[in-house]
């Protein structure tokens, strides 16, 4: 994902690609909004990770960064 937004950002085509990948990258004028009508559809984002041992501090963290992230989105 990130190659297809720096690419993006260096002229090479248009990209469908979620909010939470342009942090402000809109706003600033960086990226335009090619078709603002359309949107992507909602979808269900799945953490895989072992459960057979006690979840890492690291692990956690992610996964609530992830949940606070999804959950600011305007959908």
């Amino acid at each position: 994902m990130t190659a297809l937004y720096h690419a993006t950002l260096a002229g090479v085509g248009i990209a469908q690609m979620p909010k939470l990948v342009l942090p402000g990258a809109i706003e600033s004028g960086q990226l335009t909004l090619v078709l603002p009508e359309w949107e992507l559809r909602q979808e269900v984002i799945h953490a895989v990770y072992l459960a057979r041992r006690e979840l890492l501090p690291s692990v956690r963290v992610l996964l609530d960064f992830m949940a606070e992230g999804y959950a600011e989105l305007e959908l």
